[in-house]
């Protein structure tokens, strides 16, 4: 699933271009995204399943900057599912 982000000066430095470790809050977001909407949220996940995510490993590797204004494109799928995890 793809879910747009625009980029907004806060999340840039002095150069316009985003901070490294916003890309990670873009990312949570897509998941966010893709959870709501296959109907779910969160807080439903935790109430009634007692289910939530616990970030493992995050790899990133960082190919063109992304600037002030732009508009990002955040895809989300699931690579691997298991009864202990989900790789996204």
């Amino acid at each position: 699933m793809n879910y747009k982000i625009k980029v907004y000066y806060e999340d840039t430095d002095a150069s316009g271009r985003v901070y490294h470790s916003n890309y990670l809050k873009y990312l949570e977001r897509g998941r966010s995204e893709f959870l709501y909407k296959l109907g779910y949220n969160h807080q439903n996940l935790l109430q009634s399943l007692n289910f939530y995510f616990v970030v493992k490993h995050i790899d990133i590797d960082f190919k063109l900057p992304a600037y002030f204004e732009d508009i990002l494109d955040v895809e989300t799928k699931i690579h691997e599912i298991s009864k202990v995890k989900i790789i996204f």
